[in-house]
């Protein structure tokens, strides 16, 4: 994977294009359903996100405790992955959380208790 702005050359060597710059510092919204993902889901996140999707896809491991950093993070969608270990007991410092789903992963433990939670889903664990 290039670095997001490397220049790149095209199939056809005459031409160039420049890949556009993300702003990952003013992302709030992060989608990656279905795409394959394989791995463990990273540490460090952009404190401003707001939605994470990560469903369906085959990412592994536990869960990182720094997601609970987050605490603008409204939806956290991991379900149908391949995560196993036990859920974070930091997760009711999710103050502004009001979705989460993990379910179809290999999770297991209880869940603390989460303020602004309206939708949980641990189904097939």
């Amino acid at each position: 994977m290039r670095p997001v702005g490397e220049r790149r050359k095209n199939k056809n060597p005459s031409t160039t294009s420049t890949a556009s710059p993300l702003r990952w510092h003013t992302l709030t919204t992060l989608t990656l359903y279905n795409t394959n993902l394989t791995g463990f889901i990273p540490k460090h996140w952009n404190p401003k996100l707001t939605h994470m999707d990560f469903s369906n896809n085959k990412l592994n491991g536990t869960i990182p405790t720094s997601l609970t950093l987050l605490v603008s993070l409204k939806f956290l969608i991991l379900s149908s992955n391949q995560l196993t270990g036990e859920i974070p007991t930091s997760f009711g410092d999710l103050i502004s959380l009001q979705n989460l789903s993990l379910s179809s992963n290999s999770r297991s433990g209880s869940i603390s208790t989460i303020p602004k939670l309206t939708h949980l889903d641990l189904s097939s664990n």
